[in-house]
């Protein structure tokens, strides 16, 4: 029966959710942090758009 597998690979999403959630709780309460992942995720993005732009240039 696939039952077992189904509820590990349910429990594991659970577990998964919750890990998510406390760190997007820490990450709520200390701002500083919560600014460095925002950073972060400017500066990748600048950087793909960045790349995108030089790939255009040689096309």
């Amino acid at each position: 029966m696939g039952v077992g597998g189904g509820n590990l690979q349910g429990s594991l999403y659970k577990e998964f959710l919750d890990i998510g959630q406390k760190e997007v709780n820490r990450a709520w309460w200390q701002p500083s942090l919560r600014l460095d992942s925002w950073k972060l995720v400017q500066s990748s993005s600048l950087i793909l758009q960045w790349k995108q732009t030089l790939t255009q240039e040689r096309n």
